[in-house]
């Protein structure tokens, strides 16, 4: 995947993911060719931003983005858009809202709450019970326990 234009739309985790995975591939294909040596600055500089790749690879994996394929996210866009089959609904939320449900994954209401703008005049409580039925069934969401530590510590 290539960055063509920047700001032209927002990403989602998982596509970031790919794109970094994507890079962390190319990077290991270009170390197999026999290059001649660099000039020291670049060599540095090109190792700062393999651990910087590296690192938020590392970080978005333990996100829910790290159980997502690209196909899940975009079929759940599409659908809380209110494309795809006859179930799917629109139910008003904003790009950016629909953006953070994908890489939050909710599995609660307090979640949606706190990713929708005044939650209470906008959706119903069939809306959330919807929005977080669909965040598990189509991004894989997996119920929060209480023994467990949120995503992305530890």
């Amino acid at each position: 995947m290539k960055i063509l234009s920047s700001n032209v739309a927002n990403v989602t985790n998982v596509e970031a993911l790919e794109m970094l995975r994507e890079r962390h591939a190319r990077r290991e294909a270009e170390r197999d060719v026999k290059r001649p040596r660099c000039a020291p600055a670049i060599s540095r500089r090109a190792r700062e931003v393999d651990a910087t790749t590296a690192l938020a690879e590392s970080y978005i994996v333990k996100t829910p983005a790290g159980r997502q394929t690209v196909d899940q996210v975009a079929g759940c866009l599409g659908f809380l858009r209110g494309e795809g089959d006859d179930t799917a609904r629109d139910l008003g939320l904003f790009p950016r809202e629909r953006l953070q449900i994908a890489n939050l994954a909710p599995t609660g209401a307090v979640v949606i709450h706190a990713i929708v703008d005044d939650c209470e005049e906008r959706l119903d409580e069939a809306g959330i019970d919807e929005v977080v039925a669909l965040s598990r069934s189509m991004l894989g969401a997996v119920p929060a326990t209480p023994d467990a530590p949120p995503p992305g510590t530890g």
